[in-house]
């Protein structure tokens, strides 16, 4: 079996050999085990290639099926696991504001799955972690600061399955 991160490509190509028949009726088919049911698969001479995004994680299991045309079916399985890969955002390491503004920022996070996404924000001026909200893949940062220091705003997203990423800002003021 393969062991993939979510977002990832299965590509493997394999042969099958038939020593009875020449090939001119063979069709095969390939189900990945997660959407889309049985497909249609195409075949080179007497070989395949298998290639499948997946878009979340989980165990699956992945069945060609090569037909002769004569009343012959082959069949091989393979199970594919998929594991979770974590939101990542790349922030600014360090940004500056003046006394009395109002620090924004509009950012994007990267996560591969289809998941379900949760944010909180800590702006480090005490008020503690608050909940941050999302558009799609994208979230808006934007607080006050009256009094000069420095700050650490800290983002996190999380995925719903398990996965978190966490950026930091140091904030001059």
């Amino acid at each position: 079996g393969a062991v993939l991160m979510e977002g990832d490509t299965l590509a493997k190509a394999g042969p099958f050999s038939d020593p009875a028949n020449s090939g001119a009726d063979w069709s095969a088919t390939v189900d990945y085990g997660d959407v889309g049911g049985s497909q249609p698969l195409a075949l080179t001479g007497q070989s395949f290639s298998l290639g499948h995004t997946y878009g979340d994680e989980g165990s699956f299991l992945v069945n060609v099926s090569v037909d002769d045309g004569e009343g012959g079916v082959g069949v091989a399985n393979a199970t594919v696991a998929v594991s979770n890969a974590a939101p990542t955002m790349s922030l600014p390491s360090t940004d500056s504001i003046s006394q009395g503004g109002t620090y924004t920022l509009s950012e994007a996070f990267v996560d591969p799955g289809n998941d379900i996404w949760t944010a909180t924000v800590d702006y480090g001026e005490g008020a503690g972690v608050e909940a941050l909200a999302l558009t799609g893949k994208g979230f808006t940062l934007g607080n006050t600061y009256n009094i000069d220091g420095s700050y650490t705003i800290s983002v996190t997203v999380a995925d719903g399955d398990g996965g978190s990423g966490t950026d930091d800002i140091i904030l001059a003021v």
